[in-house]
């Protein structure tokens, strides 16, 4: 789930006063630390380590624990570990590549600790030199430390820094490595300018105990055990998840001062609109309808997410918004991340609107839109404008913009969707996502939006028959596609790249094997070639089309027209169309390579399927597979319900070692976990809402900057 869900659209200031901030010490810049001068505060920037509270809310991904259990013999390759011996003998050897080795008595097992480069450069050790040797266990003919750090003492038992302990481990850069930053951080927690040796604020938090706010940060960076590591998370992920939810309080306390068109919504207006669709509307979506009515006639502006499944009827919700808005006299823009989609929600809102007095306009990056549609837009004379990224562009200005819908809103930045919403006055907002949100993990997303969800299917739609084949059984199914096609029906293939030479089109990155080069790989699928190999067998009797991003707008709109009408009733495409095909009587969906996309592409592709109600099937083949990638996919070939999909996938893919999600970008969060630690946000939530009309104490005032991720330094995007 690539969904950038924070919105700090309705905030561009501080909550908090920070005069009283003058001259602390964690805003001050990095250089003020020993050690940190000008050319390692570029580096660190790099990692978004700006000020001394960047550095000191680096937070490790994990820690290894360096102290040894068992037999040298029995340790695995490649784990850092701590040994404490004696040195028998020391050795260098000259020659093109020179190397100093000093073999460790460990408990009469010997290991070679090697050092590489001229003899100057070796350590200070000779026979009979006792201590620790920390580094990682290699296997050249016995077990090697290379380059390994030495600590000299007779205490096996001894607790040296950086040796026998937990270390922690840091996410780096180039010219700043992790021993560098743990060097950095134990002085900062040693710095009495911090000025945190104190409680916590009583009653605010109840992980606190009798801790201190500075040992709390010292045992997330160099906890003495695992169990002092864990108490610390607590109190301070707690304190984490308090401040984002003051901060999610007072974005929608500053969008409720704020006016917006009172949009009433009569039983005349009511009837009109339904009497529209050529359907009644599920119970699910009347709720949704119901939800929004409520919110437009508020008088401030509104911001809701209405998420559901494929096929569930969230356009037929936008619909009625936008109706509605434009029948209260504004205009109404919807923004599409492609084009076919674009495409398609225009063509659904010219349906709808035959015999109405309102103009309606398709804006499409790439297609040269002439200059009347933009023109329009600013007079007014335009009530209703479908598009894409064109929206955006400065030189489009509407008269009175007051409803924004923005569909796939995952696929849109913060700062596109606020671009938007800024080209009118008190806009009200709805935002359409076709992936869903376990409800805790929505609570976190969501942020000052109200979250609607359409939890109904419309009636007569069948289960999908997903099967997992092998890749050598395309041609056994030749027969059956060309009798779906005979029968009227579309099938459409899906591949992860668009030729072999060229570059992958929407992948989920993460689902690629370690050291699969996704450019150089002959074996992938792509589209040029299962295209030629259609065209080449017993189907090349109808007419096979292509579709992928590189085509121009137009000819992709050409291509999708065909695909619908049955011209062409063979697609080969890349995910482009993952959103935004609608095409009755797409029956077979036939995914090349499954494993190289994410949970949540394979159910939106799924859910293309049999929309008239029809039978449908839909066949992957796996390319790598992999125990990660298998259990991903029987998830996808047994789960038919995109809510229990968005489990899985959050379990598969949240997990792991990381200290929290913030390193991997995948919330704005640095210490808590968005499956097993946000279930109490709620509580903190309403702890927060008590706070809301106080003044924050002086030390959460401190602090918040570095949880923000509005106001915090941030690391470079991937």
């Amino acid at each position: 789930m690539d969904g950038d869900f924070w919105d700090g659209d309705f905030w561009d200031g501080d909550f908090w006063d920070g005069d009283f901030l003058d001259g602390d010490f964690l805003l001050e810049p990095v250089t003020v630390l020993r050690g940190v001068g000008p050319r390692r505060a570029e580096r660190l920037a790099r990692l978004g380590i700006a000020r001394v509270g960047d550095m000191l809310h680096h937070f490790p991904v994990r820690h290894d624990d360096l102290t040894r259990r068992v037999p040298v013999s029995q340790i695995e390759e490649g784990r850092a570990i701590t040994l404490h011996g004696t040195v028998r003998s020391v050795e260098f050897k000259g020659g093109t590549r020179p190397r100093f080795t000093a073999v460790l008595d460990v408990d009469g097992e010997r290991v070679a600790l090697v050092w590489f480069g001229p003899e100057n450069r070796a350590p200070r050790i000779g026979p009979e030199w006792i201590g620790f040797a920390t580094g990682v266990i290699r296997r050249y003919g016995g077990p090697q430390l290379v380059h390994p750090r030495l600590h000299p003492t007779e205490d096996p038992t001894e607790r040296a820094p950086g040796h026998n302990r937990l270390r922690p481990v840091y996410p780096t850069t180039e010219g700043i490595d992790g021993e560098a930053l743990a060097r950095w951080i134990s002085d900062l927690c040693s710095d009495p300018r911090l000025a945190l040796d104190h409680r916590w604020p009583s009653g605010s938090l109840s992980h606190g105990g009798k801790r201190t706010i500075l040992e709390a940060y010292r045992a997330i960076h160099f906890p003495e055990s695992l169990a002092e590591r864990s108490i610390a998370l607590a109190s301070l992920g707690e304190c984490e998840l308090f401040l984002f939810s003051l901060r999610q309080l007072r974005r929608r306390a500053l969008r409720e001062e704020q006016r917006a068109l009172v949009i009433e919504v009569t039983a005349e207006i009511d009837e009109r609109i339904r009497g529209r669709f050529p359907y009644r509307l599920t119970g699910a979506q009347n709720r949704v309808v119901g939800e929004l009515t409520e919110d437009l006639a508020r008088g401030y502006p509104m911001a809701r997410l209405v998420q559901g499944e494929v096929g569930s009827g969230k356009t037929a919700v936008a619909v009625y918004a936008a109706l509605a808005a434009i029948a209260a006299g504004v205009q109404v823009a919807l923004l599409a991340p492609t084009a076919p989609l674009a495409r398609q929600h225009h063509d659904t809102f010219a349906e709808l609107l035959k015999g109405a007095r309102v103009r309606s306009e398709l804006l499409i990056a790439g297609s040269d839109p002439s200059r009347s549609v933009r023109d329009q837009l600013a007079s007014g004379e335009c009530e209703l404008v479908v598009g894409t990224h064109a929206l955006l562009s400065a030189d489009v200005e509407f008269r009175r913009l007051g409803l924004v819908i923005v569909d796939e809103e995952q696929r849109f930045g913060v700062g596109q969707r606020r671009a938007l919403a800024k080209k009118g006055e008190g806009v009200h907002r709805l935002h359409l996502s076709a992936t869903p949100i376990p409800r805790t993990l929505a609570l976190a997303l969501v942020g000052d939006f109200e979250l609607s969800t359409i939890d109904e299917l419309p009636p007569g739609r069948q289960p999908v028959k997903t099967h997992r084949v092998a890749p050598d059984r395309l041609e056994d199914s030749f027969g059956f596609i060309a009798k779906e096609i005979e029968a009227g029906h579309r099938v459409l293939f899906v591949v992860p790249r668009i030729d072999d030479d060229g570059e992958d089109e929407g992948m989920w990155v993460d689902a690629v094997p370690e050291g699969v080069s996704l450019l150089s790989e002959k074996g992938l699928p792509s589209v040029t070639r299962l295209a030629a190999q259609l065209r080449e067998s017993p189907l090349g009797r109808f007419t096979v089309t292509e579709l992928h991003g590189r085509l121009p707008v137009a000819e992709q709109l050409a291509r999708v027209a065909r695909f619908r009408t049955g011209e062409a009733p063979l697609l080969v495409a890349t995910t482009l169309v993952e959103v935004g095909l609608d095409v009755p009587g797409l029956t077979v969906l036939w995914i090349e390579g499954a494993d190289r996309f994410g949970l949540s592409q394979l159910h939106q592709l799924r859910g293309r399927l049999g929309r008239r109600g029809e039978e449908a099937w839909c066949f992957f083949t796996v390319t790598e597979g992999g125990e990660s990638a298998d259990e991903r996919l029987e998830a996808f070939r047994t789960k038919a319900d995109g809510f229990q999909l968005a489990e899985e996938d959050l379990r598969l893919r949240g997990e792991g070692e990381t200290i929290g999600a913030r390193q991997t970008g995948f919330l704005p969060f640095r210490l808590r976990h968005p499956r097993e630690d946000l279930r109490d946000l709620d509580t903190i939530r309403g702890r927060a809402s008590k706070s809301l009309a106080g003044e924050l104490d002086p030390v959460w005032a401190r602090l918040e900057p570095f949880f923000d991720p509005g106001r915090a330094a941030q690391p470079p995007q991937a």
